[in-house]
């Protein structure tokens, strides 16, 4: 499913380099696909995640690939709206 751009690089900050925004949309659709998200919550099960890794951004370990810990960070903003629905 193709998305229409829902980022800017004026969403990033300056610790999260823009970059990495494709990156996030790619892996949390991944995320959202995974676990059998409905379709018309994929964009903004996108944009929640770019906001939340953006928020722990300064929490990531640089041990671990970046694209495991965002998974694991859209897995989590996916299961919290399946709660809260």
């Amino acid at each position: 499913m193709k998305l229409t751009p829902i980022f800017n690089k004026a969403l990033a900050l300056p610790t999260l380099q823009a970059s990495m925004l494709p990156l996030v949309e790619r892996v949390a659709v991944g995320a959202c696909r995974d676990l059998n998200m409905p379709k018309h919550l994929w964009q903004v099960l996108v944009y929640k995640t770019i906001e939340a890794v953006k928020v722990k951004w300064p929490q990531f370990n640089h041990q671990y690939k970046a694209n495991v810990w965002i998974y694991s960070v859209a897995r989590n903003v996916c299961i919290e709206t399946m709660k809260k629905t």
